[in-house]
């Protein structure tokens, strides 16, 4: 699966609130690990990511089984743990690294998708008519807005442009109106249909 960077650090800072379990030992040759409800409910995520590989062992005792715990001998207990402990370290290097090379981003930007783009000129025709929308509202003396493109992320290509705090109301208003505007549109093919 492609994803951006931004989007595969806010995936996982998402999953990794919910990859906990517990393990405790029982008398004889047993151990219990609860927490499985939570695991099974992030397991699609991590599967759709294909960063993560589970083996055979975990699929039957965490997402075939539908209880929340499950009790083990000792030797498949701690296979499954080690599993577990492993998958969720690799989850929080990959946490550190992506937050050591995705910038943070401001309380007043906004994200701007772009569509595909093949080369420079499209992407200046692109970057012109973003600026014309933006600064024509929000340049004023009266809003006090900005625009600083801040970051540029890899894979489809989203820009973070800062527009300062008394911006931020108009482009919402202005996204909204152009939302509102486009379905009118589409109404309008619809019924000249």
């Amino acid at each position: 699966m492609k994803i951006p960077l931004k989007a595969l650090l806010i995936e996982l800072q998402d999953i990794r609130e919910y990859f906990k379990w517990t393990e405790t030992s029982l008398s004889g040759n047993l151990k219990r690990i609860e927490g499985l409800n939570n695991l099974r409910l992030i397991y699609p995520k991590l599967e759709a990511l294909t960063l993560f590989s589970f083996s055979d062992h975990f699929k039957t005792s965490v997402i075939k089984n539908q209880a929340d715990l499950i009790d083990l001998q000792i030797g498949l207990a701690d296979s499954l743990t080690t599993e577990l402990e492993s998958i969720s370290n690799r989850i929080m290097l990959i946490l550190e690294i992506l937050s050591m090379i995705i910038p943070e981003e401001e309380e007043n930007s906004i994200n701007i998708k772009l569509s595909k783009v093949n080369d420079f000129d499209e992407l200046s025709k692109i970057s012109k008519d973003i600026h014309l929308a933006l600064t024509q509202v929000i340049l004023n003396d009266e809003i006090k807005g900005n625009t600083r493109i801040t970051s540029v992320t890899n894979g489809s290509i989203w820009l973070n442009v800062l527009i300062g705090v008394n911006a931020m109301p108009v482009v919402a208003a202005l996204t909204w109106a152009s939302a509102v505007i486009y379905k009118k549109i589409q109404e309008g093919k619809i019924v000249h249909e």
